[in-house]
């Protein structure tokens, strides 16, 4: 049957159907996280996403602690590439911050983002968050010291939470920028798009073999500011990449060398104490790491095959143009995918940026499936430019394809394919890996248990066209399938086998799990609540034995926890909460409790923001509460004050919910003014000066002028006085004119401008 659907598909393609509609494809999904490593031109580089689509869809990236937010959609065959602000380089060492991106869209993209700047350029495959980990070595290289002595250039490390509150603990493994020292154990908590940078002290150290585990979900990035590979080599470049979860490390790679070059450099770590690595090429070795550890070597113009006996992940590295032999391209650095993580259709992205001239493909297939296997619609054995077979019986081969800038798609009728793809520029290049399924191959995927009389699922999560499965399921039953449900008609534990046999690879394994069957029982929780907006709601399930338990409610809410804490509620929150336990598989009873939140009280002030004191005083109000508290600790409903400024109430309602407002008022009466008509400067006591009389005057400008039209009198000020004098000598008596120009408030409450003019008799 699997022959003949290969068969059914090799006969579609050959009459022109795009078949990549109709087989899985890689590294995709909905939803992605990244953000961006310091680099050497930091706050000068430039950073892009670059998307790809089986469909048409549309979707949106954003950054909000950047303002950042752009809509895309996508057509197959294409690629949409969308630039990114400056704020998603982080920058810094051990400290939260956030400038996380986020990618959605309503169906499955593939995603790529390139870091680049004068002739420094690198890239990453991003993964879906169904494809992330809760546990992850670091791969980097030691850095390297500056045009100057003191300018470090270190390896560095980054985290991006997905889910809010994450909880995740580092080991170090070597000394930190922020004083952090190697072996030391640490933990912080971030939310979902808040990032987290690790750079290492100095040039020398190197953060490779840093562990991390999480209680979610995160990405993790690693790579290097500025450096170089060898050490040996002078020329650099920065590096990025995605690093892959632990659980989904596998036991066998192929290393396909990168193309023209004189050699490659290689890293392997382990994950467990105890492993021993192969390495068959030319000249076979074997080495021993421990948990953490890691081995660098070189391999000369040629590939190996790689197999270790527990998980290992291996990196390798494109060396500095003036090593490399090729007079082209600089440290770039990629993780290759296990054989295991085949995938029956890839796609990837070759760039042109910064100045990427030469862009290469390279491809790890069954040798048997050589003919059956394509690269944008052509077999890729006839458009490769290099190949060979590698493997104890030369059952692997590896095929280099020299491609054109863009997507392009690579598709396997047999076993699957392994791919990456990188590129070559003057002193500069890129690299990443893809195309591989990243499921978690380390897992044990037999379930814990499951309830008496009801539903257990089954699920291998293994290609039923590559595997062939045999599962006893402890009771007397037996099934080959890769997924399936069973019930279990009697409590206790049932000893279940899950043999696995990898046709593909011929490799043969055999998984073990007790699988308990218990009762379902009864969990109860908080009852029915009322919680004010904006306040925290404790939720909380009794205790049942050796259960965990799940939430979910309202807005998407979901915890884990027995007594999660909702904080800073909002009033969209209200609504049902269910909770069950979960123990051994066995799920009990749901439970529902309901919670309404009341929104905050909102005070509304009855009073404009002016008022005049000389006519009133003014009484603030702002509507019927339970509760009051004025700025004079005053309780009542209603405030008077005959003073200006801000006042501020707290109300409750009949929930003892707390709201508050405030009010600005300004002291504004409508301007008045007085001149007189007459004053007589003869040292009486009464009337020897000409005074302006008013309330609420600005910008004062007071002119008067004799019957020639002379200034005999001129201030911008209000207290001014004349007293009848000019140029210190009493002026005659008669009539002289006036201006006065100033600023005064209107009946309306507006600052109005106003120029008046009169006549005033002096007497003497």
């Amino acid at each position: 049957m699997q022959r003949y659907l290969r068969l059914v598909l090799f006969v579609l393609m050959a009459n022109g159907l795009d078949i990549h509609y109709l087989v899985a494809q890689s590294n995709e999904g909905k939803e992605f996280y990244f953000s961006f490593m310091q680099h050497i031109d930091q706050g000068q580089n430039s950073m892009v996403a670059l998307i790809s689509s089986r469909t048409s869809t549309r979707g949106v990236i954003s950054a909000p602690s950047a303002n950042f937010s752009s809509v895309f959609s996508t057509t197959p065959g294409e690629t949409t590439i969308i630039n990114l602000p400056k704020a998603a380089e982080t920058i810094g060492s051990e400290r939260i911050q956030n400038n996380g991106l986020r990618i959605i869209s309503e169906e499955p993209i593939s995603v790529y983002i390139h870091q680049y700047s004068g002739m420094r350029s690198e890239a990453s495959l991003v993964l879906p968050i169904e494809s992330l980990g809760n546990a992850y070595y670091v791969m980097s290289y030691e850095g390297i010291t500056g045009f100057n002595s003191s300018e470090v250039f270190p390896s560095e490390f980054l985290i991006v939470g997905t889910k809010d509150d994450s909880s995740v603990e580092i080991t170090l493994s070597d000394d930190t920028e922020g004083g952090r020292r190697a072996g030391m154990k640490y933990s912080i908590n971030i939310n979902a798009g808040q990032t987290y940078q690790v750079r290492a002290r100095a040039a020398s150290d190197d953060l490779t073999g840093t562990y991390i585990v999480s209680d979610k979900p995160v990405a993790v990035f690693g790579g290097n500011a500025w450096t170089s590979v060898p050490t040996s080599c002078n020329f650099r470049d920065n590096l990025l990449e995605q690093m892959y979860a632990v659980g989904t490390w596998g036991k066998q790679y192929v290393a396909a060398p990168s193309a023209h070059l004189a050699f490659n450099v290689y890293r392997v770590i382990a994950a467990e104490d105890n492993t021993s690595v192969e390495i068959l090429s030319s000249s076979a070795r074997t080495i021993s790491l421990n948990q953490g550890n890691f081995n660098e070597f070189e391999l000369r113009g040629e590939g190996a095959y790689i197999r270790s006996n527990k998980p290992i992940l291996v990196a390798q590295y494109i060396p500095g143009e003036s090593c490399n032999g090729r007079g082209n391209g600089d440290p770039s650095m990629l993780l290759l995918n296990s054989i295991e993580q085949y995938r029956d259709t890839v796609t990837l992205y070759n760039s042109s940026f910064e100045n990427i001239t030469e862009n290469f493909i390279n491809a790890v297939i069954k040798t048997e499936d050589t003919a059956i296997t394509f690269l944008d619609g052509q077999v890729l054995k006839s458009t490769a430019i290099f190949s060979g077979t590698l493997g104890p019986d030369n059952e692997f081969t590896y095929l280099t394809a020299k491609v054109n800038t863009g997507a392009h798609n690579l598709i396997s009728l047999g076993c699957g394919v392994i791919a990456s793809a990188y590129g070559y520029g003057p002193i500069e290049s890129y690299a990443y890996g893809g195309g591989a399924s990243f499921s978690q191959v380390n897992s044990n995927p037999i379930p814990e248990g499951g309830c008496l009389n009801d539903t257990v699922f089954f699920d291998a999560g293994l290609n039923p066209f590559q595997h062939e499965l045999f599962w006893d399921l402890g009771d007397g039953t037996f099934s080959t399938e890769a997924s399936f449900q069973h019930f279990y008609r009697e409590l206790g534990f049932y000893p279940v086998t899950l043999m696995i046999y990898n046709k593909c690879l011929d490799i043969r394994d055999t998984l073990y799990r007790d699988l308990e069957i218990s009762l379902r029982q009864a969990v109860s929780a908080v009852p029915d609540t009322l919680v004010c907006e904006g306040t925290s709601l404790f939720l909380g399930a009794t205790d049942v034995d050796r259960a965990t338990y799940q939430w979910l409610g309202p807005d998407d809410f979901y915890s884990e926890e027995q007594y999660p804490i909702y904080d800073l509620i909002p009033a969209s929150a209200s609504g049902v909460y269910e909770v069950i336990g979960i123990i051994s598989g066995c799920a009990t009873f749901p439970v529902y409790t309901t919670v309404e939140v009341i929104p905050t009280p909102d005070p509304e002030f009855n009073q404009d923001t002016f008022f005049c004191s000389r006519d009133h005083e003014v009484i603030l109000e702002v509507g019927d509460f339970i509760a009051y508290s004025w700025p004079d600790g005053s309780t009542g409903p209603s405030f008077t004050t005959a003073q200006e400024g801000l006042y501020k109430v707290y109300v409750t309602d009949e929930y003892d919910c707390v709201g508050t407002d405030s009010i600005q008022i300004y002291d504004r009466c409508p301007t008045q003014i007085f001149v007189p008509n007459a004053f007589s400067p003869n040292q009486d006591g009464i009337n020897d000066r000409l005074e302006i009389f008013g309330n609420d005057i600005n910008d004062f400008h007071l002119t008067i002028f004799d019957r020639w039209g002379n200034v005999v009198f001129e201030s911008a000020s209000q207290s001014d006085h004349w007293d009848g004098n000019f140029a210190l000598t009493p002026a005659p008596a008669g009539v002289y004119t006036w201006r006065l120009d100033y600023a005064g408030i209107a009946a309306n409450r507006q600052i109005k401008d106003y120029r008046k003019f009169g006549t005033i008799t002096l007497i003497r």
